[in-house]
Formats: structure tokens, C-alpha cells, sequence
């Protein structure tokens, strides 16, 4: 059979059993049927069509692999297709198509389709169900991907807010008057004179001077500028422009805490150096080090291998569910400084990043550093609070999808597919669970 019957009755059941046919040829012949204003004459023939498709050419079965042959099969001949098979439907087809196009950036597209053939509207808990299976699968590729993309700006549009944290109080803050770090009046181009005078009454724990006479100190500290080239000399005291003291109080302010969040600074933080790149004060330095909203430089856009600017998502990492606003997320904390994530509450911070109790006791001896640093952020927060914003609740979307385009719907072949299969659930995902002993976080 190397031609396409000229009509849908030349198409005899027999001599299809015992045709040979090439999956290209089967694919031609599905297309033809499944223009039928009737699919129910054929069923038999399409069942013996997906029966001849030779899987071991294929890397997609008969009826994942037509979804994205779009020129071919519209969404009336997909639907013909299904109900003429019988035994599929949206949940037991899905999955093998993350699968047959995970290496197909247009995966979302054919995952869309799918939707609008059978006339489905994802609920939050199945869309929960596939991207956890994604993110425990072994599955990668641009597909997956655009798929999680694509199910997680649906779940944005669908899914419940978290609470606000009864942490966010009202307080009387006035930003621009919030203290922070700032220059002393030295520079490495004074005379070493003047240099010596100030560093002597700065001195605290970055330099032992052992001549215990104060114009022996000084002349030591000078003669030890003298032997110090310019960038040597630079360096040495720009370790003074900016003392511990006042970095521990800017640190402990509350106020500070409460507009920019809790502190987890980078130990290398050169704070000799108050401003950006272009100018700007640098908030990850004149509060104290890297802030919890203000830290950007864990973040990264893996996928198009860019910085993010901002790391805020809008939803929790952990639960999916909406954050209204960036003050009422928390981050994980790192153990070497720094912040990183966006969740709804430091519970989901710990579901994340949680691990198995029986891996190696020394990854658990770094789970439990993880846990207690998380622990004692959560406390601080709990005690000092984060001070509310003023912003424009975010609307929900309109029910009645004015301004949507609404897809035009043949719900007699909607209602026929939905008769044809069950439901099929997800495979549950192996997630670790916490430790027992290591104690409940604050609630928020």
C-alpha cells in the first residue's frame, strides 16, 4: 500500500492486516482516517495501524508522535484519533510525551494541544503532581524544561497564595535615615604623617605595634608605610576605612533587619569598597553584608547562562504556592554566606533541603549546620519582624476570562473522550524526609 486510498470506504480491513507498511506510510494512512466526520467505523483500523507502527524505529509510540505533526493533525483529527483508539486520554498520555520530546523545545506546545484536544483545565494538585515527578525524574533536556515552564506559569495563574507571615508588622521606618557603613576621612595618597595619626586611633586588632611609647608607634607605623609600595599601601589601609565596630552595629540594627532582612554575609566581603559598578551604594555592603531581599549573587539562569537580577520568582520553590510580595518570602541561608531561593515559609525551606538520614555522616553533619543556621534566622525573624510595604493586593484572575481568547470547543467529541479511559494517577516520587531530631522550625 505505498498510496493513500482516495476514500475512507476503499480502506478494507483485511487487506490492512496483512499490508506492509512503513511507520511513515501508517502515519499518512491515521491522517487520512482521522478526517472521517465519523471515527466510529474505524476504529478497528486505527487500532490495527498503532499495532503495525514499528517502535523499534521510534523513539515515540503512534499517538505521541502525530501530536506534533501540526499540519497533519489538527485538534478535530487528534481527537478522532484518540476516540477511535479508545483506551487513551490526557493523563495517560502526557507523561510519555515529557518523555518522547524531552529534548524538543516545543514540548510545551504539543503539552498545549494535548489540553486543547481533550478540553482540559489542569487542576493545581495534578500540575503539583507533574513538576515533582519532574524534579525527581532523571529526565533533562530543552523540553523538560519548557514543559516545567509552561506547568509552572499555569500553576501562578491557578494556585492558592500562602498565608502573609504574621511576622510582617507595620513599623515606623524611615528609609533614608536608616544608618549605614561609610568611608573614614584616610586615603593612601595622604602624607604617611597624617595616615599614621589616624590609623593610631583606629588601630583596635588589625596591627600590633609593640613599641609601647606613642611617637615610637607612630614613627613604626610610618617607617612600615614607607616600605610599603602604592598598592601594597593601598590595601593596608583601606582595612581602615570601615571598622568592625560600627560593621557589628549596622548588623544588629533592627530597623535595618526589618527594611532589608536578616544578615548572612560573605566572608570575603570587601567592604573597603561601599559602592556598584556604576556608582550606586552597594546594599549587600553599606548594611552590613548580603542581605536577605537584596542578595542576587547566588541566582543564576542556568538555562540562557544569565545572571538574575532579581530573586524574586513569585512562588514558593518549594510548595508552588503564590507569594503576593517579596517581604513576605524567605530564603535559604548558606553556610558560606549569602542567601539563596524563594519560599513561602522556612518549612519549605527545610523540605528542600532536607536529605536522606542515611547518606554519608558527613553530608549530615553539613544538613545539620544547614538546619540550625536556618533555625536561628527563623527565630530572628520571628522575634524582630519584616516591615510591611504599602502595594496594590495582586487581582485574581477575572472568572469570567474577559479579554482571554477562549478556544472554540466541539464538546460532543469532548464528551466522547471523556467516556474512553479512567484516570491515571502519577507515580509518587521518592522525596527524603527530615530527621526526626532535628525539631519543628517557628510557625509562621
Amino acid at each position: 500500500m505505498a498510496t493513500v486510498p482516495v476514500t475512507l470506504s476503499s480502506i478494507q480491513v483485511d487487506l490492512l492486516r496483512t499490508a506492509q507498511l512503513k511507520n511513515e506510510e501508517i502515519i499518512e494512512l491515521t491522517a487520512f482516517i482521522c478526517q472521517a466526520e465519523a471515527i466510529e467505523p474505524f476504529r478497528q483500523h486505527l487500532q490495527i495501524l498503532r499495532d503495525k507502527y514499528d517502535m523499534t524505529l521510534e523513539i515515540r509510540p503512534l499517538e505521541i508522535e502525530v501530536i506534533s505533526l501540526r499540519d497533519r493533525f489538527k485538534v478535530r483529527n487528534l481527537r478522532n484519533l484518540y476516540a477511535g483508539l479508545g483506551d487513551q486520554g490526557y493523563h495517560s498520555l502526557i507523561l510519555p510525551l515529557i518523555t518522547g520530546y524531552q529534548q524538543d523545545k516545543n514540548a510545551a506546545l504539543y503539552a498545549q494541544t494535548l489540553e486543547e484536544v481533550f478540553a482540559i483545565d489542569l487542576d493545581e494538585q495534578f500540575i503539583r503532581q507533574i513538576l515533582e515527578y519532574l524534579k525527581n525524574s532523571e529526565m533533562d533536556g530543552p523540553g523538560v524544561v519548557a514543559i516545567q515552564r509552561y506547568l509552572r506559569n499555569k500553576l501562578d495563574r491557578v494556585s492558592e497564595y500562602a498565608p502573609i507571615p504574621n511576622y510582617v508588622r507595620d513599623y515606623d521606618i524611615l528609609v533614608s535615615d536608616l544608618p549605614r557603613l561609610e568611608k573614614k576621612p584616610v586615603d593612601p595618597d595622604l602624607p604617611n604623617e597624617l595616615i599614621a595619626d589616624y590609623l593610631l586611633t583606629r588601630i583596635d586588632n588589625y596591627l600590633v605595634i609593640e613599641e609601647e611609647e606613642p611617637g615610637q608607634a607612630k614613627q613604626a607605623l610610618i617607617d612600615r608605610l614607607e616600605r610599603m609600595n602604592e598598592i601594597e599601601k593601598k590595601a593596608f589601609v583601606n582595612l581602615f576605612q570601615v571598622d568592625e565596630e560600627e560593621i557589628a552595629r549596622i548588623r544588629a540594627d533592627r530597623d535595618i533587619f526589618r527594611v532589608y532582612g536578616p544578615v548572612n554575609p560573605y566572608p570575603d566581603t570587601d567592604f573597603s569598597i561601599l559602592t556598584t559598578d556604576e556608582g550606586q551604594p552597594d546594599v549587600n555592603v553599606i548594611f552590613g553584608g548580603a542581605r536577605m531581599f537584596t542578595d542576587n549573587s547566588l541566582e543564576y539562569d542556568y538555562e540562557n547562562d544569565l545572571p538574575v537580577d532579581d530573586w524574586f520568582r513569585g512562588y514558593c520553590l518549594q510548595c508552588s504556592r503564590r507569594i503576593r510580595n517579596y517581604h513576605h518570602a524567605v530564603r535559604e541561608p548558606l553556610l558560606t554566606g549569602g542567601w539563596r531561593g524563594c519560599y513561602c515559609s522556612f518549612d519549605c525551606v527545610l523540605k528542600f533541603i532536607e536529605l536522606d538520614t542515611e547518606s554519608d555522616p558527613d553530608l549530615y553533619n553539613l544538613y545539620t549546620l544547614r538546619v540550625n543556621l536556618l533555625r536561628v534566622v527563623d527565630q530572628d525573624i520571628a522575634e524582630i519582624g519584616i516591615a510591611d510595604r504599602d502595594y496594590d493586593e495582586p487581582e485574581e484572575e477575572d472568572e469570567t476570562g474577559e479579554g482571554i481568547d477562549r478556544l472554540i470547543i466541539d464538546q460532543d467529541a469532548v464528551n466522547n473522550l471523556a467516556l474512553v479511559v479512567p484516570r491515571v494517577e502519577i507515580p509518587e516520587p521518592y522525596v527524603p524526609q527530615a530527621p526526626e531530631d532535628i525539631g519543628e522550625l517557628n510557625e509562621s
